[in-house]
């Protein structure tokens, strides 16, 4: 079985083997139904899917580190929660042993290295989190007074912050850049360490959005350059900021953005592009395990459009981490953030 084969097959049945693997491992272990109960064991059996599915992405994309980092990340969630990894490290043998023994033994020679290897990493000192608020931002200030605001539930101080700075003569582009992004990937980081809540999370995530709304006047172009953009965020994706940005620096400069955010099906994506003839289609993720999507909609746009296909942009974490990830996908380039998708969306269609 080759490796691309093995992802897929994983991919297919990583809830079947993951509800097995938890199942022996609770069996194997009473201890843990008396101190976890029927729930521990549901968040054990999605924990474990977890991890099969980011094995399978990485393994399909030949990119053992995208597994790595994955593991370094939840290893960083279970120390801010105050729980040990010895039971991630413990899960990970059982996948190995399990896929490599009974499930998939004849992609053992990928899997029983990958897992390996991956067991070793979780032995490494923990990496540590910098905060995304950079005393370097010349806007930094006023960022670290919005979030501090957002965080404190004080929305309306918030966003006379803003007002404030548009008042002072700060462009759109200033605000999202140097405002609205760092303090965005900084509240995901704070919730990744457990010093937010979710509920917290969700409000500065919202707030943000609700500001941007607001800011749609000053973003509308007074003309046209003839150019579409269709942007969307495939699948199951719900982190939708990062596009929202590509598509308001675009519009400023003229194209005309037929925006889809998130949970769009692929196939309505395509019926659209029937209707719409679009220069460039800004597909955006921030899971790695999404770019199963975003390839099979690449794949599709091209069979479907044939010779007339627009040029295809990616961004988002995954792209961001691993530069050369947007080759591999079938991607005509990548941007990672909104100044530089404008930049390559011109270069992919003068060329």
């Amino acid at each position: 079985m080759d490796q691309v084969s093995l992802a897929l097959s994983l991919e297919k049945q990583k809830s079947y083997y993951a509800r097995l693997i938890i199942h022996e491992q609770w069996r194997a272990q009473p201890r843990l139904a008396a101190l976890y109960g029927e729930e521990g064991f549901k968040k054990s059996e999605q924990d474990a899917e977890s991890h099969l599915a980011y094995l399978a992405q990485a393994l399909a994309l030949d990119h053992p580190q995208m597994f790595f980092d994955y593991l370094e990340w939840v290893k960083i969630l279970f120390y801010s929660m105050g729980l040990s990894t010895d039971g991630l490290k413990e899960n990970l043998m059982l996948i190995r042993d399990y896929l490599c023994t009974y499930f998939l033994p004849e992609g053992a020679p990928y899997l029983d290295h990958w897992l390996t290897l991956a067991i070793e990493q979780l032995e490494k000192p923990l990496q540590e989190q910098s905060s995304y608020l950079d005393p370097a931002n010349p806007l930094n200030g006023i960022a670290t007074q919005f979030l501090d605001s957002l965080l404190e539930g004080d929305r309306l101080k918030a966003f006379r912050l803003i007002q404030d700075a548009i008042a002072a003569g700060r462009s759109v582009q200033d605000l999202y850049l140097r405002i609205f992004e760092p303090c965005q990937r900084e509240v995901g980081r704070l919730w990744h360490t457990q010093q937010i809540g979710i509920a917290q999370e969700h409000f500065c995530t919202a707030s943000i959005q609700s500001l941007m709304a607001q800011l749609y006047p000053l973003v509308a172009p007074s003309s046209c350059n003839g150019r579409h953009l269709v942007a969307v965020c495939v699948g199951r994706e719900l982190h939708n900021i990062g596009l929202r940005m590509v598509s308001d620096f675009l519009q400023m400069q003229g194209w005309q953005v037929h925006y889809l955010g998130h949970n769009t099906p692929n196939q309505a994506i395509l019926e659209y592009l029937d209707i719409i003839e679009a220069d460039l289609v800004a597909i955006s993720t921030t899971i790695p395990t999404h770019l199963w999507d975003v390839e099979e909609l690449i794949r599709n746009v091209r069979k479907t459009k044939g010779k007339d296909s627009p040029k295809i942009l990616v961004g988002g974490s995954p792209f961001n981490l691993y530069p050369e990830l947007w080759q591999k996908i079938g991607a005509d380039g990548f941007a990672s953030n909104a100044e530089q998708a404008v930049v390559v969306a011109n270069r992919l269609l003068n060329a």
